[in-house]
């Protein structure tokens, strides 16, 4: 797996922001190959207790997981506020991006409604 560098600029998640947030850490993860952890979701590889049954690619696809889920998990992270980290706590990138997507996808579709 190649290096996961993105330049894309990723504003502060708020309340009135959902879909502006949403199409540019959706481009920064998708941009540095990490979107498979959140779409379709990639579950984290098992390795065998034995480590004699433990292959080089099994060990290279739990490095790829791992460097991944890290990617996606943080640029979401990093444009997040504190009480959105709250949110996510312990959650892998998947189910970040969905209780993101609960959360503040409802408000917008709400202050839409509100606003018609």
């Amino acid at each position: 797996m190649e290096s996961l560098v993105s330049t894309t600029k990723v504003p502060q998640l708020r309340a009135t922001n959902w879909n502006q947030w949403l199409s540019k850490v959706k481009a920064k993860i998708i941009g540095s190959g990490a979107w498979v952890c959140i779409n379709p979701g990639w579950s984290q590889p098992t390795l065998s207790s034995d480590p004699t049954k433990v292959t080089s690619a099994d060990r290279a696809e739990m490095h790829d997981w791992v460097k991944s889920q890290g990617f996606a998990k943080g640029a979401i992270m990093e444009s997040v506020s504190d009480a959105n980290l709250r949110l996510i706590k312990g959650k892998d990138a998947k189910d970040t991006w969905l209780t993101l997507k609960a959360h503040h996808n409802k408000q917008t579709s709400n202050r839409q409604d509100q606003d018609l």
